[in-house]
């Protein structure tokens, strides 16, 4: 690594974010360390002023910040994949452009913490959840009750409990050519990110908040239809037990599966979808095995919901009403 070449790089993928951006680039540039980085901003041919706010502050910062300007729209996958390309540093850092950093140590703690932790290949911390004008939802990510300081790929691939916005890793860890094909066509892409960074070393959690996750109607995880979800998890699973094979027991990577189906058959009866709701107990049930009783509960909440219908619409109106919660994880 030559003198000029950057400690850490800020990989920050946008597109359409001209109401969020310069919150995402401002909280970058704040931040305070000992060690020079780079932000590397990848714009996604947005269709509003998001490459003219972009280039206004890469003209007035040329010494930190690297732009990569599509010509046409790649869409997220490639998006991401060319600004991780781009990025030269020890460590890259995630935070992509409708979200933002609240803390101006962020960076330099994540990087003395990998610094002194060489068998952690990732560290992250606590996101508070902000609406489209910074202001807090009131919960977090991972939830408040989730504080285990160190974590390993099982764990990670049980649930993603990583906010994109809070991760540091080492750079190189990973093949992208693998990342690119593995992420491809899923709704998401960070977990996947985040598993295959998490085969090289355990996992760092810092208990505090100092990153925001905006949540915005125009979300993916917010607009997707419940059975768009269900096909994600569903693929992204046979992808995980496909690529890790033996590493990884097929029962370990079904018992997490049926976890899901469980949740979203859960969905599915909230929603009034029992015929979905009771496929999907099906399916649970089919993938799980016999070590795993996590799914169980929230079994038995949906098989409840079907039987009676009436009561369970009752019931979760009146938790609703006493806690603003029915939630089953």
């Amino acid at each position: 690594m030559s003198a000029d070449t950057p400690f850490v790089s800020v990989c920050m993928i946008t597109y359409n974010h001209e109401k969020y951006i310069s919150q995402a680039i401002e909280s970058v540039l704040m931040q305070e360390t000992s060690f020079e980085f780079e932000l590397v901003i990848s714009e996604d041919c947005s269709t509003d002023s998001t490459r003219d706010i972009v280039l206004e502050y890469a003209e007035r910062y040329p010494e930190t910040i690297k732009t990569l300007l599509h010509k046409k729209n790649v869409g997220m996958a490639r998006n991401l994949i060319g600004c991780l390309e781009a990025c030269t540093g020890k460590y890259i850092a995630l935070c992509e452009g409708d979200d933002y950093w609240t803390d101006s140590l962020k960076l330099q703690r994540q990087v003395d913490i990998l610094n002194t932790h060489p068998e952690c290949s990732i560290c992250f911390h606590r996101a508070i959840k902000v609406d489209e004008d910074s202001i807090e939802l009131g919960s977090t990510w991972p939830r408040k009750k989730w504080n285990r300081k160190i974590t390993t790929l099982l764990d990670l691939l049980e649930d993603n409990y990583i906010s994109t916005q809070t991760v540091v890793f080492r750079n190189g860890l990973m093949n992208l050519d693998t990342v690119a094909t593995l992420i491809s066509g899923l709704g998401f892409g960070d977990w996947i990110l985040h598993i295959l960074n998490a085969e090289k070393g355990k996992i760092f959690f810092i208990d505090e908040i100092m990153a925001a996750y905006r949540v915005t109607s125009a979300g993916a995880t917010k607009t997707a239809s419940l059975e768009s979800k269900i096909n994600d998890i569903e693929d992204f699973y046979t992808r995980m037990r496909d690529y890790f094979k033996e590493e990884v027991p097929e029962r370990i990577i079904n018992s997490y599966k049926s976890r899901y189906l469980a949740s979203f058959a859960l969905s599915a009866a909230v929603e009034e979808k029992f015929d979905l709701a009771d496929e999907l107990l099906y399916r649970s049930r089919e993938a799980s095995c016999r070590f795993s009783l996590k799914p169980f509960p929230t079994r038995m909440k949906v098989f409840f919901a079907i039987k009676s219908p009436k009561l369970f619409s009752f019931i979760r109106k009146l938790r609703l009403r006493n806690s603003g919660s029915f939630k089953d994880h």
